[in-house]
């Protein structure tokens, strides 16, 4: 049965090579019935269903491959080139950061990443279907080989700009939320000595003011590091740059820094969803 199984999987990729998507879904579909827990054989019938634009069948193979071989970056890959191809773009970028922290030295996720972000500053090429466009990206990924799946053809651009961003991961997410939540605590204890009692000065005061200085400064410097690296579209740029300026902790007495804490918040999950 591995004999006759192999068999229908290289008969797959043969067909997917020539174009044959139709027959390459039939050799696939047999040696999936023959081991409906292979992986290789999920992933050959994923790619075969997404070339004949069966995007839903294709991705519930691209899953149950991932499910039977989790550590595989290679299936998260795989499950990731075809959302793309379907212009699934942010889902397939969730997808590609689960396999780049699974390998990240893995250059082919890394590409099609790039891919993703160069694709933001520029519009969709359009195919049609029933008359209908639908928005498809120029020279979509082709999956044919195991270890092969995409090849980029075009120069594009970082995911990140900064480098030991990169490889913080999403432990520079979490640091920026905790900044952004030891600030908020800061700058609530410093209103409440404004306001019950504005010209105390004793140890307690200059201490609690002393911390509030230095969460500003360390938020104020980790989001201007994350404007850099993450270079978000404009509108976001400027909403950080004001936010920075309004969470100066002089405005505090005109309670401008929690005017501030909200843009912060706002660009925190705007830019993310870019």
């Amino acid at each position: 049965m591995i004999d006759r199984k192999a068999e229908f999987i290289e008969q797959a990729r043969s067909c997917l090579k020539n174009g044959q998507f139709g027959e390459a879904v039939e050799f696939a579909r047999q040696a999936v019935d023959l081991d409906p827990k292979d992986p290789d054989a999920l992933t050959v019938l994923g790619a075969a269903l997404s070339r004949c634009d069966m995007p839903d069948e294709a991705q519930e193979m691209f899953e149950l491959a991932i499910r039977f071989e989790p550590n595989n970056a290679k299936r998260r890959y795989n499950l990731a080139a075809h959302l793309y191809r379907f212009g699934w773009k942010a889902e397939s970028r969730s997808v590609l950061n689960e396999a780049i922290a699974l390998d990240p030295d893995y250059g082919k996720a890394k590409d099609l990443m790039r891919r993703i972000e160069q694709d933001r500053w520029r519009p969709p090429e359009l195919r049609y279907q029933g008359g209908n466009p639908i928005a498809e990206p120029a020279a979509p990924p082709v999956q044919v080989q195991p270890e092969d799946y995409y090849r980029p053809t075009i120069a594009t651009k970082k995911p990140h700009q900064i480098q030991f961003v990169e490889r913080m991961g999403r432990f520079w997410e979490v640091a920026l939320v905790a900044l952004f939540a030891i600030n908020m605590v800061l700058m609530i204890v410093e209103l409440s000595y404004l306001i019950s009692s504005p010209l105390q000065s004793t140890f307690d005061r200059l201490s609690s003011a002393t911390l509030y200085m230095l969460s500003w400064f360390l938020l104020t410097g980790a989001w201007v590091i994350d404007l850099m690296d993450r270079r978000p579209a404009q509108a976001y740029v400027a909403l950080g740059v004001l936010g920075i300026l309004l969470l100066f902790p002089v405005c505090l007495i005109a309670f401008v820094p929690l005017l501030g804490s909200i843009m912060f918040l706002a660009y925190l999950v705007g830019s993310r969803r870019e």
